[in-house]
């Protein structure tokens, strides 16, 4: 069955973790982020900017960086200052930590529409939003610190790797995971059952990835 999304050629919102990192230890992050818990895989400067490009090309107007805590990737403003000079409106969603005068006087130049200091994480929310998606799914992408892209923050399944398939691919194959009755089925099971949303960090790549 088609979507709403089938007809975009790409997403309209691009959410990316660059790291999963941090310099914080909440309790309640729901990434499991921490001081020293960046990922083994996670993409490479080359690899972050050509994603970057690739955003850029796809002409997607809206990307948030987040983690982790994005200000902690060495190549955080190289993303950040590409992405902007070409025009795509930015998210940062950060702790605050960084966030000294020389920062602050650097972000102030790109197109930032919204910051976040992310302090909870409500499951009622996971599970509104849920069932929302499993409606009509959103035209949005969660790219994961390694280049991993999943079908929903609250789900565990992985559509696409973008080491692998460009940006437009990993757009296609998103929205043929959200055809597959079985994401649909997880979505529901989810929003009855609050005990699985611990599975959403426990990755799954899928059929069409």
């Amino acid at each position: 069955m088609a979507n709403r999304i089938d007809s975009f050629c790409a997403p309209l919102f691009v959410s990316w973790q660059i790291t999963r990192d941090c310099d914080l230890a909440c309790l309640h992050c729901c990434t499991e982020s921490a001081p020293g818990k960046r990922l083994r895989d996670e993409l490479d400067r080359e690899e972050a900017l050509r994603v970057a490009g690739e955003i850029v090309a796809g002409q997607v107007p809206y990307v948030m960086l987040c983690g982790g805590e994005p200000l902690v990737c060495p190549h955080f403003f190289e993303l950040a200052e590409m992405l902007g000079g070409a025009g795509v409106d930015l998210k940062v969603e950060t702790n605050g930590q960084r966030l000294d005068a020389a920062a602050v006087a650097r972000l102030a130049k790109l197109p930032i529409v919204e910051r976040e200091m992310e302090l909870c994480y409500s499951p009622f929310d996971v599970a509104e939003g849920l069932a929302r998606c499993v409606e009509e799914p959103p035209a949005t992408m969660l790219v994961l610190p390694n280049g991993w892209v999943k079908v929903a923050a609250a789900l565990p399944y992985i559509c696409a790797d973008l080491r692998k398939v460009t940006l437009a691919q990993a757009w296609q194959a998103y929205c043929e995971a959200w055809r597959d009755g079985a994401v649909g089925a997880a979505a529901r099971r989810a929003t009855e059952d609050e005990t699985r949303h611990a599975d959403a960090n426990t990755w799954q790549l899928m059929r069409v990835a």
